[in-house]
Protein backbone atom coordinates (compact mmCIF):
# COMPACT_ATOMS: atom_id res chain seq x y z
CA UNK A 1 0.00 0.00 0.00
CA UNK A 2 1.43 3.50 -0.70
CA UNK A 3 0.49 5.87 1.69
CA UNK A 4 0.83 8.61 -1.25
CA UNK A 5 -2.03 6.71 -3.26
CA UNK A 6 -4.65 6.57 -0.27
CA UNK A 7 -3.77 10.20 0.67
CA UNK A 8 -4.82 11.49 -3.19
CA UNK A 9 -7.69 9.01 -3.30
CA UNK A 10 -9.39 10.23 0.10
CA UNK A 11 -8.43 13.96 -1.54
CA UNK A 12 -9.85 13.35 -4.36
CA UNK A 13 -12.93 11.44 -3.38
CA UNK A 14 -13.65 15.24 -0.99
CA UNK A 15 -13.04 17.13 -4.32
CA UNK A 16 -15.84 14.83 -5.82
CA UNK A 17 -18.06 15.00 -2.98
CA UNK A 18 -17.91 18.43 -3.08
CA UNK A 19 -18.36 19.07 -6.70
CA UNK A 20 -21.24 16.95 -6.72
CA UNK A 21 -23.10 18.66 -3.84
CA UNK A 22 -22.38 22.03 -5.61
CA UNK A 23 -23.58 20.96 -8.39
CA UNK A 24 -26.75 19.38 -7.38
CA UNK A 25 -28.20 23.31 -7.08
CA UNK A 26 -27.73 23.76 -11.33
CA UNK A 27 -30.09 22.33 -13.40
CA UNK A 28 -29.25 18.84 -15.05
CA UNK A 29 -31.54 19.25 -17.92
CA UNK A 30 -32.77 22.33 -20.17
CA UNK A 31 -35.75 22.64 -22.62
CA UNK A 32 -33.65 20.59 -25.49
CA UNK A 33 -30.07 20.61 -24.24
CA UNK A 34 -27.78 19.67 -21.51
CA UNK A 35 -27.74 22.14 -18.51
CA UNK A 36 -25.25 23.78 -16.37
CA UNK A 37 -25.45 20.87 -14.21
CA UNK A 38 -25.05 18.03 -16.71
CA UNK A 39 -20.95 18.39 -17.32
CA UNK A 40 -20.24 19.30 -13.62
CA UNK A 41 -22.51 15.59 -12.10
CA UNK A 42 -20.86 13.65 -14.86
CA UNK A 43 -17.02 14.83 -14.09
CA UNK A 44 -17.67 14.36 -10.25
CA UNK A 45 -18.91 10.80 -11.44
CA UNK A 46 -15.90 9.74 -13.23
CA UNK A 47 -13.55 11.88 -10.21
CA UNK A 48 -15.48 9.44 -7.90
CA UNK A 49 -15.21 5.93 -9.73
CA UNK A 50 -11.39 6.61 -10.29
CA UNK A 51 -10.57 7.93 -6.76
CA UNK A 52 -12.45 4.69 -5.54
CA UNK A 53 -10.75 2.52 -7.99
CA UNK A 54 -7.11 4.28 -6.61
CA UNK A 55 -8.31 3.84 -3.11
CA UNK A 56 -8.96 0.14 -3.45
CA UNK A 57 -5.69 -0.53 -5.46
CA UNK A 58 -4.04 1.07 -2.86
CA UNK A 59 -5.47 -0.79 0.07
CA UNK A 60 -5.22 -4.45 -2.07
CA UNK A 61 -1.40 -3.75 -2.38
CA UNK A 62 -1.69 -3.22 -6.07
CA UNK A 63 -0.05 -0.36 -6.39
CA UNK A 64 3.64 -0.27 -6.77
CA UNK A 65 6.61 2.24 -6.28
CA UNK A 66 7.41 1.89 -9.57
CA UNK A 67 8.07 5.15 -10.72
CA UNK A 68 11.54 7.24 -11.05
CA UNK A 69 12.73 9.63 -8.27
CA UNK A 70 12.36 13.14 -9.72
CA UNK A 71 14.69 14.74 -12.58
CA UNK A 72 16.42 17.28 -11.41
CA UNK A 73 14.79 20.56 -12.49
CA UNK A 74 11.48 19.05 -12.16
CA UNK A 75 10.27 21.32 -9.56
CA UNK A 76 11.18 24.42 -11.16
CA UNK A 77 9.12 22.88 -14.41
CA UNK A 78 5.81 22.47 -12.20
CA UNK A 79 6.35 26.36 -10.56
CA UNK A 80 6.57 27.33 -14.18
CA UNK A 81 3.04 25.59 -15.21
CA UNK A 82 1.22 26.77 -12.29
CA UNK A 83 2.45 30.27 -12.39
CA UNK A 84 1.92 30.09 -16.85
CA UNK A 85 -1.92 28.75 -15.88
CA UNK A 86 -2.35 31.28 -13.33
CA UNK A 87 -1.24 33.93 -15.76
CA UNK A 88 -3.40 32.96 -17.64
CA UNK A 89 -6.54 35.20 -16.32
CA UNK A 90 -4.44 38.22 -15.36
CA UNK A 91 -3.86 38.27 -19.24
CA UNK A 92 -7.43 37.44 -20.63
CA UNK A 93 -9.03 41.12 -20.12
CA UNK A 94 -6.05 42.78 -21.84
CA UNK A 95 -5.55 39.59 -24.71
CA UNK A 96 -8.65 37.70 -24.89
CA UNK A 97 -8.89 34.14 -24.12
CA UNK A 98 -7.46 33.02 -27.06
CA UNK A 99 -4.29 35.68 -26.17
CA UNK A 100 -3.71 34.00 -23.40
CA UNK A 101 -3.94 30.25 -24.18
CA UNK A 102 -1.81 30.36 -26.84
CA UNK A 103 1.37 31.23 -24.87
CA UNK A 104 0.31 28.98 -22.04
CA UNK A 105 0.62 26.13 -24.65
CA UNK A 106 3.73 27.12 -25.83
CA UNK A 107 4.62 27.63 -22.70
CA UNK A 108 3.78 24.16 -21.41
CA UNK A 109 4.90 22.52 -24.28
CA UNK A 110 8.49 24.34 -24.62
CA UNK A 111 9.49 25.04 -20.86
CA UNK A 112 7.56 22.40 -19.44
CA UNK A 113 8.03 19.05 -22.13
CA UNK A 114 11.15 20.44 -23.25
CA UNK A 115 10.39 19.94 -26.80
CA UNK A 116 11.96 22.07 -29.77
CA UNK A 117 10.84 25.83 -29.79
CA UNK A 118 9.33 25.73 -33.20
CA UNK A 119 6.90 22.56 -33.19
CA UNK A 120 5.73 23.81 -29.62
CA UNK A 121 5.02 27.15 -31.36
CA UNK A 122 3.30 24.98 -33.70
CA UNK A 123 1.08 23.37 -31.88
CA UNK A 124 -0.35 25.86 -29.70
CA UNK A 125 -1.01 28.04 -32.82
CA UNK A 126 -3.03 24.94 -34.29
CA UNK A 127 -4.84 24.00 -30.71
CA UNK A 128 -5.87 27.34 -30.66
CA UNK A 129 -6.84 27.65 -34.16
CA UNK A 130 -8.87 24.56 -33.85
CA UNK A 131 -10.53 25.33 -30.30
CA UNK A 132 -11.70 28.68 -31.96
CA UNK A 133 -13.10 27.10 -34.78
CA UNK A 134 -14.76 24.54 -33.12
CA UNK A 135 -16.15 26.81 -30.41
CA UNK A 136 -16.47 30.15 -32.50
CA UNK A 137 -17.44 29.31 -35.77
CA UNK A 138 -18.90 25.71 -35.45
CA UNK A 139 -20.98 26.21 -31.79
CA UNK A 140 -21.30 29.88 -31.84
CA UNK A 141 -19.70 30.30 -28.32
CA UNK A 142 -18.11 33.73 -27.74
CA UNK A 143 -14.59 33.63 -25.88
CA UNK A 144 -13.70 36.51 -23.84
CA UNK A 145 -12.41 39.05 -25.81
CA UNK A 146 -9.46 41.61 -24.69
CA UNK A 147 -9.00 45.47 -24.33
CA UNK A 148 -7.45 44.79 -28.64
CA UNK A 149 -10.33 42.99 -29.40
CA UNK A 150 -8.65 39.55 -29.57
Amino acid sequence: MKRSDVAVALAMLAVSATTFVAGRKLPYWGDFAPGSGFAIFWVAAASTGLSLALLVASLRGRSEDTEPDAEPGALGRIAVAVAALATVPLLMPLVGLVGSILPLMAILLFVVQRRPLLPSLAAAAVTVAVVHLVFVEWLDIAFPKGSFGI
